[in-house]
């Protein structure tokens, strides 16, 4: 079969590690794969050699053009690629390259896939994406979304082609779970950007910090705000307790013996970092945000804490809930574990496999190339 997937670039992110493992150890083994990316960058993560590459921008830079001459140069160049590219399915990651293949669908027969990474409240909040979601997503032939939540908030017509497929656990992640004594260290792990929420988790460490003076807050990742932290770390006077530690490669070993996991975010998808600080057998606690992503993972009070986003006194209330308990802490992560049985790459992997050919073979009747 050969399948095209079309995503806005191949950088660092959850979306594009799942598609690149994705394609890497499964649909390569057994289907032809080509990824557009409208981005002209260099993947971020091993690519197998065998999966062809092609970008719409044709240099660096385009993409911050115009939001509406880069649609009508990427719409250009990506049907100039499509009318020379044999395919039985396309999967498109996000809504602009959702919306830039669905644009281009009504003179073809080649069935189209649209996959959800986000709160799609988020997604559509502005009005034009909401717009262009209403009339063009009724064109698709199939939806995968990460959760109910946000399989719940689309049109009737979305929710009955769609499936829920979770994103599998990081196998790196999945290792015997520590029995010593633990690291005096809370961790968080994201991009250092609005949507994670940092300074509520900052506060929330405030609120704490000399309840457990040996404590530190380490924040792995890096981002444009980066700056900002830094300001309102040093507002707050906690310069030696709160560590912007920037991305880390060998980020599994730099968590694996700490105390706790917090996940601060205001929305999330489906977020690998918490299920991978789970399959590593941490206490977590996350914000019950938008796009249902840390309730789909989380029993409250059996893997894992969910509190209120927003809500900085709830969230340090539960950090010095499970840091007081080692018992409780120790209980949550032993629990939190059992998450990677249904979450193991070949499991989802073949889930993936399996509804992109069942999608190709229902609409097979017809052309399949542009």
């Amino acid at each position: 079969m050969k399948i095209v997937i079309f995503i806005i670039s191949l950088n660092k992110g959850g979306a594009e590690r799942v598609i690149t493992n994705l394609c890497n150890e499964y649909l390569t083994q057994e289907h032809q794969i080509t990824i557009i990316t409208c981005i002209k960058a260099r993947p971020q993560y091993p690519l197998d050699q065998r999966i062809r590459h092609i970008c719409l921008d044709e240099k660096i830079g385009d993409e911050t053009q115009n939001q509406i001459k880069r649609f009508i140069k990427r719409r250009r160049r990506l049907k100039r690629i499509l009318e020379n590219l044999e395919m039985d399915v396309m999967l498109n990651m996000l809504p602009e390259p959702s919306f830039l293949a669905l644009s281009l669908k009504r003179k073809y027969k080649v069935p189209m896939i649209v996959s959800e990474r986000c709160a799609p409240e988020v997604e559509y909040g502005f009005l034009p994406y909401k717009i262009m979601m209403r009339l063009l997503y009724r064109k698709a032939d199939g939806f995968i979304m990460q959760t109910e939540t946000v399989k719940n908030y689309f049109p009737l017509a979305v929710r009955k082609k769609s499936v829920i497929i979770p994103n599998p656990v990081n196998r790196e992640a999945v290792r015997e779970s520590f029995e010593g004594e633990r690291k005096k260290e809370i961790v968080a792990v994201g991009r250092l950007a609005e949507q994670k929420n940092y300074p509520l988790l900052i506060d929330a460490f405030f609120s704490i910090h000399k309840k457990f003076p040996e404590h530190r807050l380490i924040i792995y990742g890096e981002g444009h705000l980066r700056n900002e932290l830094e300001t309102y770390i040093k507002l707050k006077g906690l310069q030696n307790r709160v560590i912007l530690a920037g991305q880390k490669d060998d980020i599994f070993d730099r968590i694996y013996q700490s105390s706790l996991f917090v996940m601060s975010s205001d929305y999330e998808g489906l977020p690998n970092a918490l299920m991978e600080a789970m399959a590593l057998g941490l206490p977590v606690i996350a914000t019950d945000c938008l796009g249902g992503g840390p309730r789909s993972l989380i029993k409250n009070g059996y893997n894992g804490l969910l509190v209120r986003p927003g809500d900085s006194d709830q969230l340090g209330k539960a950090m010095s809930y499970v840091l007081s308990d080692q018992m409780l802490a120790k209980k949550i992560g032993k629990n939190a574990v059992k998450l990677v049985t249904d979450l193991k790459p070949e499991k989802i992997y073949r889930q993936w496999g399996n509804y992109l050919s069942y999608v190709a073979k229902k609409k097979s009747k017809g052309r399949r190339c542009f």
